[in-house]
């Protein structure tokens, strides 16, 4: 790019997760530690120069894929698609709440989206007739996954729930052993595996 660049004892810092340089209430940067996560999770690695008051250059090393184009036909062609369900989806980097939104609109489904678990206990409150399923970050501010998913189980133990996160493990995840049991995604995921696991919970009795 061509803005202000990145000061050096900043540049160690931009993948960490919630470090931003914004001030409270402007936003919480790019997102740079979920873009971490999803590069490392191919495979590759991202490396970043930058001048200060001149300009700042990411590259993104990504390894060649192996997968035929027949291969993957194949593989969105078996995709389990929606039958017009409302899913709530819990992010707090706008990014991927509209990539995700996108993705399950594409296949059939409605979404509703929130930025934080204060935000979707206050969607879920008013439309927990009308949601089949939420798709919940384990990272967030304000109120984290593991607390956003306690709450809305209170509020409906039956409530069906894919925890999402690429920093910590299923361990973690709160009911996953219960018997309406919090089902765990590893970040970074495909749509493809996503709609499956969203699939796979939704025709969970």
């Amino acid at each position: 790019d061509t803005g202000i660049g990145i000061p050096n004892d900043l540049l160690g810092r931009i993948f960490e997760p919630f470090f931003t340089t914004k001030e409270f209430g402007q936003g919480t940067g790019l997102g740079l530690s979920t873009v971490m996560g999803i590069i490392k999770g191919h495979g590759g690695f991202v490396s970043v120069s930058s001048t200060v008051g001149k300009e700042t250059s990411f590259h993104v090393y990504l390894p060649a894929s192996n997968v035929s184009l027949e291969e993957l036909v194949e593989d969105i062609a078996a995709t389990p698609s929606g039958c017009g369900e409302f899913i709530l989806v819990v992010d707090d980097e706008a990014a991927i709440r509209e990539i995700t939104k996108t993705s399950l609109e594409h296949h059939n489904y409605q979404v509703m989206t929130a930025s934080d678990g204060i935000e979707a206990v206050a969607i879920y409150a008013q439309y927990k007739n009308k949601i089949s399923a939420a798709i919940i970050d384990m990272m967030m501010p304000n109120m984290d996954g593991a607390t956003t998913i306690n709450t809305l189980r209170k509020m409906n133990s039956q409530v069906r729930i894919i925890a999402v996160s690429g920093l910590i493990s299923s361990e973690n995840v709160p009911g996953k052993n219960t018997e309406n049991s919090v089902i765990f995604l590893q970040k970074p995921y495909t749509t493809q595996a996503l709609l499956q696991t969203l699939h796979k919970v939704l025709v969970k009795n």
